[in-house]
């Protein structure tokens, strides 16, 4: 209520603030809070009064990524610029910023050429015997095994991208340094099927030519049996197992066979066929 002329004065307090921007570096990595809330659209500014009391946090849950630090250019950083998790006042106009590192790495492929004919393993515990796939840093050296399966033969390894292998692509060993994505393919090949039956033998004791048996390579044990026959048709010697041979001896008794020619029956066949083969032949005893 105003009784005769007078002046009204409003006084209003100034509080001094700052632009406090909060951003990171790479843009596509890593997480970042403030005051405990995750900021997804950055860089991102605030208009803070000064002496405010704020913290901002990093993580990053991507794989071959990690945080660094903090950096500012004049706000003091507590407890230290490493920290994932950094508390300040504002004093300044200033930039935080977060920064992330991605670790250079690799995505390597691993095929088996023939698959399931082997198996390839490697030092960071890979493996498989079709494809697989694995990360690994870049310029670090990662071993190649190769074990391929019975009846069927390693042969090398190649590189899509053309990369060295030490000591070589021949080798079942191997040791690569990548530096980029590649494929490395195992290739492998079938045994050659084969079988042989020698038409001599001495079975005399002197530790010399005393046995005789089928050899082969791929040879199907299950689907195998060999018979010996004596001039009179009289079976003298009989197996299924591709293992065994015959020194002689009629029906594998304390009797052994004179010298002469002896026809055999052998009923043979590759793992890689379905057809059974049937063969005729003679062994011939010299003593």
């Amino acid at each position: 209520t105003f009784c005769s002329t007078d002046t009204v004065v409003v006084n209003y307090n100034f509080t001094p603030h700052q632009l406090v921007t909060i951003t990171k570096m790479p843009m596509n990595i890593g997480q970042v809070f403030v005051d405990g809330v995750e900021v997804t659209n950055l860089p991102v500014t605030y208009d803070w009064a000064e002496g405010e009391n704020h913290s901002v946090g990093a993580i990053t849950l991507a794989p071959w990524t990690s945080f660094v630090n903090w950096s500012s250019s004049g706000i003091v950083l507590n407890p230290n610029t490493t920290a994932a998790t950094v508390n300040f006042t504002v004093t300044e106009q200033d930039t935080i910023v977060a920064h992330f590192y991605e670790i250079p790495h690799s995505l390597i492929t691993v095929v088996v050429d023939i698959p399931y004919t082997a198996m390839a393993t490697t030092s960071q515990g890979a493996s498989g015997n079709y494809s697989f796939q694995f990360e690994v840093e870049n310029g670090l050296p990662i071993q190649f095994t190769a074990t391929e399966n019975e009846y069927y033969e390693f042969v090398n390894w190649t590189s899509a991208k053309g990369n060295d292998f030490a000591p070589d692509s021949l080798s079942r060993e191997i040791s690569v340094v990548f530096y980029d994505d590649d494929t490395l393919t195992l290739h492998t090949k079938p045994e050659i099927y084969s079988y042989y039956i020698p038409n001599t033998f001495t079975p005399n004791g002197d530790m010399i030519n005393d046995c005789i048996g089928p050899l082969g390579n791929a040879i199907d044990i299950e689907k195998f049996d060999w018979v010996v026959f004596n001039r009179a048709g009289e079976i003298v010697f009989k197996t299924d197992n591709f293992g065994d041979c015959w020194n002689g001896s009629y029906q594998q008794g304390n009797y052994y066979v004179p010298d002469g020619v002896y026809p055999y029956t052998l009923r043979v066949k590759s793992v890689f066929d379905k057809e059974i083969q049937k063969v005729s032949g003679t062994i011939v005893i010299v003593r």
